[in-house]
C-alpha cells in the first residue's frame, strides 16, 4: 500500500496523487499495477471518473465503492491504518511531515508479514504479482524484519524522493 501526503483534502488533491501515479508508471503501468481501487465513501472521491480516465480520456482503472458504514468491506486497509496510528497518533499532525517520511511509514508498514497473505509481506508479494519497477517507482524499499519500526519515534533513513522518478521507465512486463 502506497501512502501520499497531500496538501489538502480535496478531490482535486486525490486526482493530483493518481495523475502523479499515471506519469510514473505509464498507462499500461498503471492498467496492470492498479486494475480496480477502492473507496470509501468520502467527498473527496466523488468524482471517480478523474480516477479512472487518464487526461486524454483513457481508461487506466476501476473505481469502487465500499458501503457506509462496513469497514469489513476493506478489512485489509483498516489494519494499515491501524499501522499508520501506531506510528503517527490520531490527532498528532501531519503538517511538519514531508512525503519522504510517509514513504518511509509506508515502507515500514509494508514490510510486515500478513497470516492472509501466506506469511509474506505486502512488499513481496506486489514485487512477485506487479511489474517490474513497480515498487521502485514509487520507492517503497522492503524493511529487514529485525529492523522495521511501528512506534511514533520511526527513525530517520534516507529515500530519493518520488519526483525524481517522474521518468522513470517502467518495464510492464510481469515477473515469473
Amino acid at each position: 500500500m502506497p501512502i501520499f501526503l497531500s496538501g489538502s483534502a480535496s478531490q482535486q488533491e486525490v486526482q493530483n496523487v493518481f495523475d502523479r501515479l499515471g506519469i510514473v508508471l505509464g498507462l499500461e503501468g498503471f492498467k496492470l499495477a492498479l486494475p480496480v481501487i477502492l473507496f470509501d465513501n468520502g467527498s473527496v472521491f466523488k468524482d471517480p471518473e478523474s480516477i479512472e480516465f487518464d487526461e486524454y480520456g483513457d481508461m487506466r482503472s476501476r473505481v469502487f465503492f465500499c458501503e457506509a458504514y462496513k469497514s469489513w468491506q476493506k478489512a485489509k486497509i483498516e489494519k494499515d491504518h491501524e499501522f499508520i496510528r501506531y506510528i503517527h497518533p490520531k490527532g498528532k499532525s501531519f503538517n511538519k511531515l514531508n512525503q519522504r517520511d510517509i514513504t518511509r511509514m509506508a515502507s515500514h508498514i509494508n514490510s510486515i508479514a500478513r497470516a492472509s497473505l501466506g506469511g509474506k509481506t505486502p512488499l513481496e508479494l506486489a514485487d512477485m504479482l506487479l511489474p517490474k519497477g513497480f515498487l521502485d517507482a514509487l520507492e517503497l524499499q522492503s524493511i529487514p524484519h529485525d529492523e522495521f519500526f511501528l512506534k511514533p519515534q520511526l527513525p530517520v533513513i534516507s529515500l530519493v524522493t518520488l519526483s525524481s522518478h517522474l521518468h522513470y521507465e517502467f518495464n510492464i512486463d510481469k515477473r515469473s
